[in-house]
């Protein structure tokens, strides 16, 4: 060798040397296993939201088709509440108008004595 370059284990027993610690197959397997934990989590979270998007969107659809369906129940009832329907539902009714009102004034008979 060069007088200036160094093998693995000349590295390993420098002593600000961190190379040594990575070499251990239980720190790989940690790294390794943390890693993968992470990829699980971040495509569950991807997949949760995903789902929840779709969900969104089938209810904005839901939300859009009601406003609608209110629309046309707000359009019939102001219709069924017009003079004009309410003349002709009377007349198919065969109801007669009041020409006289006769009240009637109970203020002096009891209903329930003791």
């Amino acid at each position: 060798m060069t007088k200036y370059s160094l093998t693995s284990s000349d590295l390993c027993l420098a002593p600000k040397s961190n190379l040594c610690k990575f070499k251990k197959p239980a720190v790989w397997v940690i790294l390794i296993s943390c890693v993968l934990g992470s990829l699980l989590l971040y495509l569950s979270q991807v997949n949760n939201l995903a789902s929840k998007g779709f969900a969104l969107r089938d209810l904005e659809k839901q939300i859009q088709k009601l406003q609608l369906e209110n629309e046309k129940l707000g359009v019939q009832v102001v219709e069924l509440k017009s003079m004009n329907d309410l003349n002709v539902r009377v007349a198919d009714l065969k109801m007669v108008p009041i020409n006289q009102v006769a009240y009637m004034n109970n203020a002096d008979q009891v209903v329930a004595r003791r």
